[in-house]
């Protein structure tokens, strides 16, 4: 008999693990030879009842996809010329049905930077940066404008007020009680320029709604690239402006500020480079984001052990008896 090829060779399949409860898969099996035919089979059962998403943080009902033509719909809205989030979402949610209608404002938010950031506007990134060294001398929220031979131009801004603020509230001679971290964190997505903002706490402030100290902005960098040079430019710039004032003069040796960050080695190492004995700690934040990624991309945790898992990192993070969360 003519020996018959293996069966790897003839038939290939491909599994998919359903996130919410790993004993349900698909398996999309086809012929090598005949590719455009495939066949689809589903292993044990469908749960009743979807999961919450896995990157819900602030509710726990079932998570549903949202069907692709509400979201063409968004979008269509979104590009009328006067459009406004809040009116295609009220517009889109008294029309259609509770199938068809989007899950909610945020929704409608974030397909808005989905469409703007297609848009042309007026004016390229040279002019806006032309129109930033004019205000140097004009404007009083922009402070420094650095430009360097064959890199790109850096920002520095923030206002008086926001100094003192953060040498009211961060600095060795403010009580612990009082104590806030000043966090920094670079943004993404507001396009081609990145926002590298520092916030604090101002404990001199308490909402009404939460009770708690409102967080408020603190010196920003206007940057196009990550790099360690460009960070010491700002933290050097934060430095000089809070060494300003003989009270807190000890910003250039040794001071007791608490700087809280993500993991990013670049900003990291700049920081201890400028401040030699500042305290660091990671944003709790963006350990359980970090944590969540690595069991949900690499891993390949189910959904309910991702939950059980988070629930102790949390834990961990807000312990009492941690003296840096303390000063948070």
């Amino acid at each position: 008999m003519q020996t018959q090829p293996e069966t790897q060779n003839v038939i290939r399949s491909h599994y998919t693990t359903l996130k919410s409860d790993s004993r349900y898969r698909k398996r999309v099996s086809w012929i090598i030879c005949e590719p455009s035919v495939a066949l689809y089979e589903y292993l044990s059962t469908q749960p009743l009842v979807n999961k919450e998403h896995g990157s819900a943080r602030y509710t726990d009902v079932e998570y549903v996809r949202t069907r692709p033509t509400t979201l063409d719909k968004i979008k269509a809205g979104l590009k009328e010329r006067t459009a406004k989030p809040r009116q295609v979402y009220e517009t889109l949610t008294l029309r259609n049905d509770c199938d068809d209608r989007p899950r909610d404002h945020k929704q409608v938010r974030n397909q808005a930077q989905v469409v703007n950031r297609g848009k042309s506007t007026s004016m390229n990134i040279a002019d806006d940066i032309q129109a930033v060294l004019g205000g140097v001398h004009t404007h009083p929220f922009v402070k420094v404008v650095s430009v360097r031979h064959s890199r790109s131009p850096v920002i520095v801004a923030y206002t008086e007020e926001q100094v003192k603020d953060i040498k009211r509230f961060c600095s060795r001679n403010t009580p612990d009680y009082m104590r806030s971290v000043l966090g920094v964190d670079r943004t993404f997505n507001l396009g081609p320029c990145f926002a590298t903002i520092s916030v604090y706490k101002n404990m001199s402030v308490i909402r009404k709604t939460t009770h708690d100290n409102p967080i408020f902005l603190g010196p920003v960098m206007f940057n196009f690239d990550g790099r360690a040079d460009t960070y010491k430019l700002f933290f050097r710039t934060v430095s000089d402006a809070l060494a300003g004032d003989v009270m807190c003069a000890e910003v250039n040796g040794n001071v007791e500020l608490v700087f809280g960050s993500d993991e990013e080695k670049a900003m990291v190492s700049a920081m201890k480079e400028v401040f030699p004995g500042v305290q660091h700690i990671f944003c709790t934040r963006h350990v359980q984001e970090n944590v969540r990624r690595y069991m949900t991309d690499v891993v390949g945790v189910a959904a309910v052990d991702r939950q059980e898992v988070l629930a102790h990192v949390r834990a961990a993070c807000t312990a009492k008896d941690t003296v840096t969360v303390r000063r948070v």
